[in-house]
């Protein structure tokens, strides 16, 4: 039997898992090498942008997460797969940044990529899309998440999240 090559799309995805357990171990910096070698194996990976993002922003480096976090919005949208995630994360830090009107923007793109997701599915049900494998609880974890982050504006810059919450409320069902 031939052994199977690994490409260097499978061998960035290794990196990932090893960048995952180091960071899960409390050794960042080491983490955040493991991610930039990811990269340099497969450059415009959405998961292995978010992973360096997630790392970039647990060491305080916002321009850079929101960098790789609207890189990898980017990659998502072009394989036609759910934004939302990356969008709610994007939104996250420009509230830190206090950057209101841009955060409440994206989160209303994030309740629109999830309501595509949450037509015609029941709470626990996964459903395909594209492909790719969604639980409704996903969405439902999600639209919990933009509540809770509208809800961190001030009120005198909370207008334009009118729509985010009426959206987020329908898709809780409240």
């Amino acid at each position: 039997m031939s052994e199977i090559p690994v490409t260097p799309a499978i061998e960035a995805i290794q990196l990932v898992n090893r960048g995952t357990e180091l960071k899960g171990k409390g050794r960042i910096r080491e983490a955040l090498s493991a991610f930039e070698s990811a990269l340099v194996l497969s450059p415009a990976n959405p998961l292995v942008l978010t992973a360096r993002a997630e790392t970039l922003l647990s060491l305080g480096n916002l321009e850079k997460a929101m960098e790789d976090y609207e890189a990898a919005c980017a990659g998502l949208a072009e394989r036609g797969f759910p934004t939302a995630d990356c969008l709610v994360a994007l939104a996250e830090i420009l509230v830190r940044l206090k950057s209101w009107r841009r955060a409440s923007d994206l989160l209303l793109l994030a309740c629109r990529d999830l309501e595509r997701l949450a037509q015609g599915s029941d709470e626990g049900e996964a459903f395909l899309l594209d492909d790719f494998l969604f639980t409704a609880d996903y969405a439902l974890g999600l639209a919990r998440r933009i509540r809770a982050l509208v809800r961190a504006f001030p009120r005198n810059d909370a207008h334009g999240c009118k729509p985010v919450l009426r959206t987020v409320q329908s898709l809780l069902g409240r």
